[in-house]
């Protein structure tokens, strides 16, 4: 949950949720913030079924796999309802300026191009997994 909250807010920077205005920032000036929350979820992914069995109140509650051999399949899920958010186009549309819509859109699109460079660098996830399309 906390490498997601990470990423929530790196995302809503990006998007500039609920401003009319250009957002401030940009993917390589959040790069770190990203790598930090993907790599903690692909890290999730790439070791649970050998180290699953040592983990704490992972597997309890919510909409958690009940073991290790789920993790990979809901990382994936939980990556993918964030940076895929159909929620996400539209509040590009929905700024009040085209140049706000043009950087919006600009930073979705390197967003979804870091999260896949990010991720698929750990080996365990592939690009066709955490595509968009």
């Amino acid at each position: 949950g906390w490498f997601q909250m990470r990423l929530a807010t790196a995302i809503n920077d990006l998007v500039g949720r609920g401003d009319a205005g250009v957002p401030s920032w940009s993917v390589d000036e959040l790069a770190r913030e990203l790598g930090i929350a993907v790599k903690g979820m692909g890290a999730y992914a790439s070791s649970a079924e050998a180290t699953s069995s040592t983990w704490v109140k992972f597997f309890t509650g919510g909409d958690r796999p009940a073991d290790g051999s789920g993790v990979k399949a809901y990382v994936i899920a939980k990556l993918k309802a964030q940076v895929c958010d159909p929620a996400l186009d539209l509040e590009a549309t929905t700024k009040g300026s085209p140049a706000a819509q043009t950087k919006t859109a600009e930073n979705l699109k390197a967003l979804r191009a870091k999260v896949v460079e990010l991720i698929v660098a750990q080996k365990t996830i592939t690009a066709e997994e955490i595509s968009c399309n």
